[in-house]
């Protein structure tokens, strides 16, 4: 747009000089005034283009100085996204610390917390008593069915699952059929373990979580 401003000046100039130099009846004099200022005119014209190419340079390299501060800006969001992505996955992956215990999940059932199960209601009819047959504290029990035994694999669900004072693991399931195929699982890859049908007593009570017994009123 600017250069065709500027060829449309410089055209009249020459249009100018063209008519003056043309003329016989204009005074000598006078065209050559006609002719000096077409010159300042032609100058001025150039050094005015030249101011306006300069300043047209700089916006430019201030437009792509913006552009690459935006980029590098948008690469940074996109690190800090990632960042907290992957810090909530691992979050929300974290196991429970000490004092918050899972209990081996369902199929299709999120796992639960042993304060959980604990507090959920102990009367069920079919249950499975689990006893370290090296004397392994309950907790280490805990630990060898979690890692070795998938209830999701033989389609198991636990109702509850409790530490019993005298050192063994109670789990309740729902029906005799589930309580039996967990004790075959058991006895396949817990060697270490013995499993067996219990039946619990009025004066057996589990274990908290800071190691007294919990006691129920009936």
């Amino acid at each position: 747009m600017a250069d065709e401003v500027c060829e449309e000046i410089q055209a009249f100039l020459n249009k100018i000089v063209t008519t003056a130099d043309q003329s016989t009846n204009m005074r000598k004099d006078l065209k050559k005034t006609i002719f000096q200022t077409v010159s300042t005119l032609r100058n001025l014209f150039t050094d005015l283009r030249g101011i306006i190419d300069q300043k047209s340079k700089l916006i430019i390299d201030k437009e792509t100085q913006n552009n690459e501060v935006k980029a590098e800006l948008a690469a940074c969001r996109q690190v800090v996204e990632k960042a907290r992505t992957e810090t909530s996955t691992s979050r929300a992956e974290e196991p429970p610390g000490p004092g918050k215990r899972q209990v081996l999940p369902s199929r299709g059932s999120a796992p639960k917390l042993y304060s959980t199960v604990v507090s959920e209601s102990t009367e069920r009819k079919h249950r499975l008593s689990q006893r370290s047959k090296t004397n392994q504290p309950p907790e280490l029990i805990e630990n060898i069915l979690k890692s070795k035994v998938k209830t999701t694999d033989i389609n198991v669900g636990i109702n509850s699952l409790r530490q019993l004072r005298d050192g063994r693991v109670l789990i309740a399931t729902s029906t005799k059929k589930e309580m039996e195929k967990f004790g075959d699982e058991i006895r396949t890859k817990c060697e270490e373990l013995e499993a067996k049908e219990s039946k619990l007593s009025n004066t057996q009570h589990p274990i908290g979580n800071d190691g007294r017994q919990c006691r129920r009123n009936a």
